[in-house]
């Protein structure tokens, strides 16, 4: 049976603005798609990003334009391998996003459970840190980073004496049991990664995550350091992982840029077998994405592994009713709303 697809436009106000590289978003622009079948329907979020996709969203719009339909399975494996090798990535985590929830409607059951028999009812969430020294003495005042299990840091940024005076007050004044995980976005040399590592106190960090501009030399930072390493743009640029198995801790996901939910559900298989983890993280989707995003983190790892998806808090407002909000360090299934508020989508209008 032919599944319906429809999609209307949707734009959010972000505040503080969002940089990615050279573009500052003042809002987030995307769609949202619907898959119906008979009187049961699911929704995804396609949300191109300016800086990181490829696509831009008038041609993921173009794409969906063609799809009056798409053909029905029985699971998410075959409806993903269904779909056209072509389309932009964000529009193929979009179609399986609305699948999923299309699927879990007709059982009558939440979405996690077609991906997992025993999905975790929640998920942690890492809060993240893009400020200096100033900006996370202020963080730490106002309690805004004590309630997350984990701490995402931003480094490469500033000079060497900075960053670890930085780490050390994060070290000394969060709570002993708070992780963090460094990101240096492969901004460092393979000199200043070991200097700034060769001065942070291991014991407290999970990994540092593409560090250097040349990420052939990971293997020598972790020889050189004994600080894991977690793949994000080189996991993107390989396509396999193996040849980067030495030192590596994690793999991170944006199922939005690649993959999308199939695919990283593959690509965790792929990590437990390797003994890693795969943290999922998002792309400044909407709300509705962020479940998605939420609902595939719950059923991946053995163990709780804190998600990238806190950057909710760059949306002043959302499309779905509650918004999706990770303010507290954790997100419940089963507050989850996997459809737009009755204002983002109007079911009476063709697009």
């Amino acid at each position: 049976m032919p599944v319906a697809v429809r999609f209307a436009p949707y734009h959010l106000p972000l505040h503080p603005p969002f940089a990615v590289g050279d573009h500052k978003l003042e809002e987030r622009r995307g769609l949202i798609v619907e898959l119906r079948a008979e009187e049961f329907c699911g929704y995804g979020d396609v949300a191109p990003l300016p800086g990181l996709h490829r696509e831009s969203l008038r041609e993921v719009r173009d794409h969906l334009k063609a799809l009056s339909d798409v053909d029905d399975h029985e699971s998410l494996a075959e409806f993903a391998s269904s779909l056209d090798d072509t389309l932009p990535p964000s529009l193929r985590f979009g179609l399986e996003s609305a699948w999923l929830g299309l699927a879990a409607a007709r059982r009558g059951v939440a979405p996690a459970n077609l991906l997992d028999p025993m999905p975790r009812p929640e998920v942690q969430i890492n809060g993240l840190l893009d400020v200096g020294l100033r900006g996370a003495r202020r963080a730490l005042e106002a309690g805004d980073l004590a309630r997350y299990p984990t701490i995402k840091v931003k480094v490469g940024r500033r000079s060497l004496e900075e960053e670890h005076a930085l780490l050390a007050l994060l070290v000394a004044e969060l709570p002993a049991g708070v992780r963090l995980r460094l990101d240096g976005n492969r901004r460092m040399d393979l000199a200043d990664a070991c200097a700034l590592l060769d001065g942070t106190d291991p014991g407290r960090i999970d990994w540092i995550e593409e560090p250097l501009r040349d990420p052939s030399e990971l293997g020598k930072l972790y020889d050189h350091t004994g600080v894991r390493l977690a793949l994000d743009e080189s996991l993107q640029d390989q396509d396999d992982a193996e040849t980067w198995r030495r030192g590596i801790a994690a793999w991170v996901a944006k199922p939005g840029v690649a993959r999308a939910l199939q695919g990283t559900m593959e690509l965790g298989r792929r990590a437990a077998d390797a003994g890693l983890v795969v943290v999922v993280s998002s792309s400044l989707e909407s709300g509705l994405g962020l479940w998605s995003l939420a609902t595939l983190a719950a059923c991946l790892n053995a163990e709780p592994v804190a998600a990238g998806l806190g950057t909710d808090r760059w949306l002043a407002s959302d499309i779905i009713d509650p918004p999706f909000t990770s303010t507290e360090g954790a997100v419940a299934l089963t507050d989850a709303v996997l459809q737009p508020s009755a204002e983002a989508w109007p079911p009476d209008e063709e697009h």
